[in-house]
Formats: structure tokens, sequence, C-alpha cells
């Protein structure tokens, strides 16, 4: 149930990955890299991805992991609570 959408790389065309990194349109980048010709294109999502502070994974299982990771932190953050809402309550 994450969001999520195909977007090409460098070598595609445009709009690719590079714009949206550099526009803030990204929260995580899962790049599983295919065919030997795109290889170039990984090192720049990287790069970009670091420059930028972007999560990124690639491989399916590393995505995974880290959708677990973030419904449970949202789930954290859905259960907190402030001093003052605790002893409201009693």
């Amino acid at each position: 149930n994450v969001k999520s959408e195909f977007i090409f790389k460098e070598s595609e065309g445009r709009p690719n990955i590079t714009d949206l990194i550099i526009n803030c349109e990204l929260n995580l980048i899962i790049d599983t890299p295919g065919n030997k010709s795109l290889k170039s294109d990984g090192a720049l999502i990287r790069k970009s991805a670091v420059k930028y502070g972007i999560p990124y994974v690639t491989t399916i299982d590393a995505a995974i992991a880290a959708a677990s990771g973030i419904k449970a932190a949202q789930k954290a953050v859905s259960r907190l609570r402030s001093l003052q809402e605790i002893n409201k309550r009693g």
C-alpha cells in the first residue's frame, strides 16, 4: 500500500528521475537495475540521491524492508502523546 510510480532514468527520456530529485519531488528511490546499458544511470541516480538526502535502495527486498520501517514509524508517531495529554487523561 505504498504509492509508487515508474520514472524514466536519465537515458530513457524526460522528465526523468534526476529532474524529480532536483525538484525534491521524491521521498524514497527504489532503483532495480535491469540491463547493463543503464548502469551509468544507476551511478547518476545514487549520486543525486546522496546529494539531495533521499533514501535509496536497489533491491525489492530492501524496498519491502523500507516500506515496513516507514509503516512502523508512522504507527509509532500516531501513538505519541505529550505529557500534558497523558496527565489530562489521568
